[in-house]
């Protein structure tokens, strides 16, 4: 069986360390990690497999109980059974760039455009100001966007509100995103 761990922070160092070893002193196997610093909090997610000679809700309660304390919050949920995939069986990764100054509700908006479009949002990062134009945002989506979309419609709905928030929009397929980028 598996569970998700979030684990929330101001940050400090060895926060990865603690959870790391706590999880692997009960005998969980992290699987997957996404972590990050914003605004200095930590953010942690960690996906492991838990052991299965012991009750889960009893290991559960003590991963929970032993991260709680102090200056950690942490929430845990138990994954029953695989999910069968949905659409992204049938999906191609692309890249959404918005570029510029940061409007109440962007975000908002363009996810509304996603969503619209049946497209999953898998990555998101935003920085109100950054170190190109720091009177300008930079908002990144990575994305799921299914087969039977119709990829100039999304570009359409996509640039008609980056020119409502005065942002230059760019949607890339993922692979030539990442050979354009590449160093």
């Amino acid at each position: 069986m598996k569970a998700i761990l979030s684990v929330l922070a101001q940050d400090r160092p060895g926060i990865v360390a603690e959870i790391a070893s706590l999880l692997a002193e009960f005998g969980c196997n992290i699987e997957n990690v996404s972590q990050t610093i914003l605004q200095n909090e930590f953010a942690g997610i960690f996906v492991c497999s838990l052991p299965t000679q012991q009750d889960k809700e009893d290991l559960v309660q003590k991963i929970k109980k032993e991260l709680s304390r102090g200056d950690l919050t942490v929430k845990i949920k138990l994954l029953d059974e695989v999910r069968p995939q949905t659409e992204a069986q049938h999906s191609e990764k692309y890249v959404l760039v918005g570029f510029g100054p940061d409007r109440l509700g962007q975000i908002a908006q363009l996810a509304k455009v996603l969503a619209k479009h049946h497209c999953n949002i898998i990555n998101l990062q935003f920085v109100a100001q950054n170190n190109i134009d720091p009177n300008k945002s930079l908002t990144f989506f990575e994305l799921e966007v299914p087969a039977q979309v119709n990829l100039q419609e999304l570009r359409c709905d996509l640039q008609q509100a980056g020119q409502e928030l005065q942002l230059e929009i760019s949607l890339q397929h993922k692979k030539i995103f990442e050979t354009l980028h590449r160093i």
